[in-house]
């Protein structure tokens, strides 16, 4: 199997982390990064339905200062939260499964993705000792589930026709301008 084309971004994304680990002296790891992967599929999310409510003349949801908007740009920092994922975890290549979701419509994959990511972070807290285990092999749940979203993630990148090297580099440089300003 070829490499994931968002894991081609790892070495990028773990430099970002990086910058955001030594400018705000936080302690950062799998589960962190899990809890980071969630927010940004529900800024995903959030940023699918306001495009959606906008088209058809509708008034968009949006938090207090902030209106989520661009679906681009929240990709690439679910993007960032799954290369963190991956290292962290110590996910092989070798593990992960590709699953056939090329006929879903986007709202589908949206919906499975929020679900997925809720199961991802239930995985891993139970790994980590912080909920009590289930009758399963949690290994193969938390690489599972996260090769279900990997794949959504890619096919909703396909669909919405992003160039993921372009997008991540912007979203890397807006950050860094972030980071530098703080």
């Amino acid at each position: 199997m070829s490499e994931h084309p968002i894991l081609s971004l790892r070495t990028k994304a773990f430099d970002l982390q990086s910058k955001f680990i030594t400018k705000f002296k936080q302690t950062w790891g799998l589960r962190e990064s899990v809890e980071e992967l969630n927010i940004q599929i529900g800024h995903l999310c959030q940023s699918f339905i306001n495009n959606r409510k906008l088209q058809n003349g509708a008034e968009a949801f949006n938090q207090p200062n902030r209106m989520l908007l661009n679906i681009k740009d929240e990709l690439c920092d679910c993007f960032l939260s799954i290369c963190s994922i991956y290292e962290f975890y110590g996910i092989k290549q070798e593990q992960l499964i590709s699953e056939n979701i090329q006929n879903k419509p986007i709202g589908e994959l949206m919906m499975e993705l929020f679900i997925l990511s809720s199961q991802l972070l239930d995985s891993c807290l139970i790994l980590q000792g912080i909920k009590p285990p289930l009758n399963r092999d949690e290994n193969t749940v938390f690489v599972k589930t996260y090769s279900m979203i990997l794949t959504i993630l890619e096919k909703i990148s396909v669909i919405e026709q992003l160039d993921m090297e372009t997008e991540f580099d912007k979203m890397i440089e807006q950050t860094l301008v972030y980071l530098h300003g703080e």
